[in-house]
Order: C-alpha cells, then sequence, then structure tokens
C-alpha cells in the first residue's frame, strides 16, 4: 500500500482563489505524486461563499474534503486536521500555492521514509524574512517525528 500525503488548505473568506487552486492542487497530485493524496480544505470562520465552494469540491473530487471551523486562525485548523489524520505526511499550502506545487516533490527526507513514517511537511514562503522562521519550526518538527 502506498503512503498517504495530506495537504491541508487552510482558508478564511477565499472564494475567489479556492476553486481554481483546489482543481489546480488536485490535477498535479493525480499526474505527479507516486502516492495516493488527500486534500482538506479547513475553513476557519468564513464569511463569504468559501464554504459552499468547499462543500461542491468535496463533492466533485473524491480525494478533497471539507472541515468548517467556527473560530478563525491557520494554527487552529492545522491542528483540527491533522489531530484526526491517518496520513503518513502531513503538509499544507496557502491557498494562492505561493510555494509551488514542485514543493510537494522536492523533500527527499520525508519521501525516503515511506509508510513508516508520520512527519509534518511545512511548504513556506520563499521570502528572506520569513524563510528562517519556517525553516526552524520545519527542523523542529521533522526532529519530534
Amino acid at each position: 500500500m502506498r503512503p498517504t500525503v495530506e495537504i491541508a488548505i487552510p482558508v478564511h473568506n477565499e472564494e475567489a482563489a479556492l476553486e481554481g487552486s483546489v482543481r489546480r492542487l488536485y490535477d498535479f497530485c493525480a499526474e505527479s505524486l507516486p502516492y495516493s493524496f488527500r486534500i482538506v480544505i479547513a475553513d476557519n470562520a468564513s464569511e463569504d461563499g468559501t464554504g459552499a465552494i468547499g462543500q461542491r469540491l468535496a463533492a466533485d473530487l473524491d480525494a478533497v474534503t471539507y472541515v468548517r471551523l467556527t473560530e478563525k486562525g491557520r494554527g487552529r485548523a492545522l491542528r483540527r486536521v491533522w489531530s484526526r489524520s491517518d496520513a503518513a505526511v502531513l503538509a499544507y499550502m496557502d491557498v494562492d500555492l505561493s510555494t509551488g506545487l514542485e514543493a510537494l516533490l522536492a523533500d527527499d527526507h520525508w519521501r525516503a521514509r515511506g509508510e513508516a513514517a508520520r512527519e509534518y511537511v511545512l511548504a513556506y514562503y520563499e521570502t528572506s524574512r520569513s524563510r528562517d522562521r519556517h525553516l526552524d519550526l520545519y527542523r523542529q518538527l521533522l526532529d519530534h517525528c
């Protein structure tokens, strides 16, 4: 059995970007990932049409699920999704997919461990200001897995 990669997309009021981004990510995963995958839309208290779009995507695409939280917060959304996951690899991407989808294929560290590993792979912005902070968090999470 192939390990499962679960990609959480925390969203808040993202009706304009959600559908196109999730369909693009879904197509990329279906065509390029050598693993089974799930995409979880983690809606943290959106007040626009994000919920309806997320529910429709979950109904249309077999590997997409939608979770609604009543409170805002990216960390809260990720904690909720990841604490209930049985996937071997947990990742997140921002709805704008700014990291680039190739990042899902780039890290041999988690790919080499396969099914036995349970790791958190963080996609991060490639900016000088945020890069070091996110890399440090990434390393800390990997150390605890």
